[in-house]
């Protein structure tokens, strides 16, 4: 549970309200409002219909919020995958050669992931440092 929701329900006086509380705060915001859909127009004071639509909206906010981190938490881990896959390829080609220019390591560390794929895919197929630049 959302903390300023715990300590607003910690507040409230009236405690079949409070459980209330509790119970919407643990379900999805979409599902309370098909409920009082399906009960036609609730009877509730203006003011408790207010906090409601508030919570719904923070709850709706905590959400997009929580998406929000977990693509971005996503991006970042294709990065670093991308990263550890480039190192790993540069790694291969100094083997390979006995050593690889500073500028071929700086392009293979910009490359996409396709690209980096493609030159391990092909890695026993090039003789020689050159042929690196049909990737870039």
């Amino acid at each position: 549970m959302k903390n300023w929701l715990a300590e607003y329900i910690g507040n409230i006086k009236d405690p079949l309200y409070a459980v209330i509380m509790d119970v919407l705060a643990k379900v999805n915001p979409d599902e309370i409002l098909e409920v009082y859909k399906d009960m036609g127009m609730p009877k509730i004071s203006e003011s408790n219909m207010e906090f409601l639509m508030d919570m719904m909206k923070k709850f709706e906010l905590d959400k997009k919020l929580e998406q929000k981190g977990k693509e971005e938490g996503k991006e970042e881990e294709r990065e670093k995958g991308r990263k550890e896959k480039a190192e790993l390829l540069i790694e291969q080609l100094r083997k390979k050669f006995n050593g690889l220019p500073e500028n071929y390591e700086n392009k293979i560390e910009n490359l996409s992931n396709d690209k980096i794929k493609a030159i391990g895919v092909d890695i026993f197929d090039i003789e020689k440092i050159e042929d690196l630049e049909r990737y870039f």
